[in-house]
Parts: structure tokens; C-alpha cells; sequence
């Protein structure tokens, strides 16, 4: 690379139905370009490759940032770091991201989930209070969630499992068992977009726009959503919950989540009486639909850096 210039990162947002790739010096939020994730990682990947060889028009790639559906090892001392586990999404178990395309591109590779990339953009590029840190939870096909402190994400021995912590099963809420193949009343299990599916038989954008089942939805999914939220303000205190993915997309939604939130709370933070609070505390992604791109950008500089001073 030369000492000079600014690297060029190609940056990769693997999702289960599509992946976004950016490359340039700087990020850009409106250049990307979109790929369809089908069953063959390595048919998909070589589309990829094409994408990043198109938009790097000639240019020397420096480092590659890729934040991925998981679950994926993560830990980079780790000998399977960067590599699928077990995984609902066909042909993708195994699939070795280091492998590929340090092969390819020659390039350093730095790999994060999806979610833990996407709380890494907002963190920095978010305008979000971010003095306490600040955790992403996405909330769509599954649900999972990214710790981001002091400028880093925090990661235990993997990375956080949200998605799978129990949940205190709403009264009113008796028409179906969990989704979750593993656990019986899990956030994923209850509150996921398919469990929205299997209790209600339409999506929730269909849903809150009729009134038969809307009182009941924003019941049922804001005591849900309040009791994931909580969990994560008491396991982390972030100064900021962002909540993402699909089922957040709705306003009414986030509203009835702050007002879970402040009632299972029972005022236990003083901080947090308030409706104001809550609603700072609470927020939607400022950086949506790019918020993971935008993340695996910065760990491409990540693996830019880690070549240029190792």
C-alpha cells in the first residue's frame, strides 16, 4: 500500500437474502451495489468478486471488511475465525471467508457479524449518544445484537446471543409455541418476524394496517421487544439501544416498545422516568438500509491498519 494514499477497502455485508458490496477511500452511503445470496457461498462470492474487481476499477484493494449472517467464529485467534457454523442458510455451513479471499484479493480480511458491524457504524457514524456505548439489536428473520464501547465492539468467547435469551410469555399471548428449534419461549422464538407469521398468518406491516389485530400486535410485540430491550440495558447500560431490521420499521411499534420498557423498568433507573428518556434511549438506525455496509467499511480500514504497521 502506498504510505501516502488512503487504502481502498472493499467492504461486504453478507445477509441471508442478499449481500451489499462497497469499495472506495471513503465510505459512501449511496454506492453499493446488491447481490442475491443463494445456496452456493462460492457462486455467490465470485459475483462478489466481480462487484469489488467493477468497482475498484484497477485499484489495489488494501482490506477487506465483511460483516456477515452468523453464526460465525469471530474470535481472530480462534482456527476457524471467520467461518460459518451451523446455520439454517443451505450450502453455508463451513463456508471460510479468511480462506476465500485472502486467495482472491491477496488482502487482509477483518470479519464481524452483521449486527456487530451495523452497532459499530452507528456507534460512530450515528450521532447517537454513545458516552456509555451503544448496543444494536436488529429485530427481522432472527434477532441479534452488537456491543459497541469505547469505539470497539465487545465480544465474550463469541459473539452476543440475544436472540436466545427467555422471555416472560405475554398473557395474551397463548396462540402459538416458540419457532425457535432449540428453546421454548426465546426472544427469537417469540418476537422474530417469523414468529409474527406463525401467530398471525401476515406480516406486521399488514398487520398494524388493520384494525383487527392491531391493539393485540403492539401489545403483545411492545411487551416482547420492552423485555428484550431491558435485558440489554441491564446486562450492558448503553447510554443508546439502537433497534433495527425489519419488524422495528413502524413507528407506532417503537412507541409501544418505550412504553414497555418504562413500565417493566418499574422505575428502577432514576435516569429513565421520564418519556424523554426512554425516547433517547430507544432509538431507530440513522444509518438504514447501509448501517452493516457502512460497519464492515470501518473493519476493512481495521485490516488496512493491521497490514500497514504489522
Amino acid at each position: 500500500m502506498n504510505e501516502s494514499a488512503k487504502p481502498v477497502i472493499a467492504a461486504i455485508e453478507a445477509g441471508g437474502t442478499k449481500v451489499q458490496v462497497a469499495v472506495g477511500t471513503e465510505w459512501n452511503p449511496s454506492t453499493y451495489l446488491t447481490i442475491e445470496t443463494t445456496n452456493d457461498p462460492t457462486e455467490t462470492m465470485a459475483q462478489v468478486l466481480a462487484a469489488i474487481d467493477e468497482c475498484a476499477a484497477g485499484r489495489v484493494i488494501d482490506g477487506i471488511g465483511i460483516a456477515s449472517f452468523g453464526p460465525i467464529d469471530v474470535n481472530p485467534q480462534s482456527d476457524h475465525y471467520g467461518v460459518i457454523g451451523v446455520t439454517p442458510k443451505p450450502g453455508w455451513q463451513g463456508f471460510d471467508y479468511p480462506g476465500f479471499f485472502s486467495s482472491h484479493l491477496k488482502a487482509p480480511v477483518v470479519i464481524e457479524t452483521d449486527v456487530n458491524a451495523a452497532a459499530l457504524a452507528e456507534y460512530h457514524m450515528g450521532n447517537h449518544n454513545t458516552k456509555g456505548g451503544l448496543a444494536y439489536a436488529t429485530i427481522g428473520t432472527g434477532i441479534g445484537a452488537g456491543i459497541v464501547a469505547a469505539g470497539s465492539v465487545r465480544n465474550g468467547s463469541r459473539h452476543p446471543e440475544i436472540g436466545h435469551i427467555p422471555l416472560r410469555r405475554n398473557p395474551n399471548d397463548s396462540a402459538i409455541t416458540s419457532v425457535c428449534p432449540f428453546h421454548p419461549d426465546c426472544a427469537e422464538g417469540l418476537a422474530s418476524g417469523p414468529a409474527v407469521l406463525a401467530r398471525w398468518r401476515s406480516t406486521l406491516s399488514e398487520l398494524l394496517d388493520s384494525s383487527a389485530h392491531r391493539d393485540e400486535v403492539l401489545d403483545v410485540m411492545g411487551d416482547y421487544l420492552g423485555q428484550i430491550a431491558m435485558s440489554i440495558l441491564l446486562h450492558h447500560q448503553p447510554s443508546t439501544i439502537v433497534l433495527g431490521g425489519g419488524v422495528m420499521e413502524r413507528a407506532e411499534l417503537f412507541t409501544a416498545t418505550r412504553n414497555a420498557l418504562k413500565r417493566q423498568l418499574g422505575g428502577y433507573f432514576p435516569n429513565l422516568h421520564s418519556d424523554t428518556a426512554i425516547e433517547q434511549l430507544l432509538a431507530p438506525p440513522r444509518l438504514a438500509p447501509v448501517s452493516g455496509t457502512a460497519g464492515a467499511f470501518f473493519l476493512g480500514l481495521q485490516a488496512a491498519a493491521n497490514r500497514r504497521f504489522s
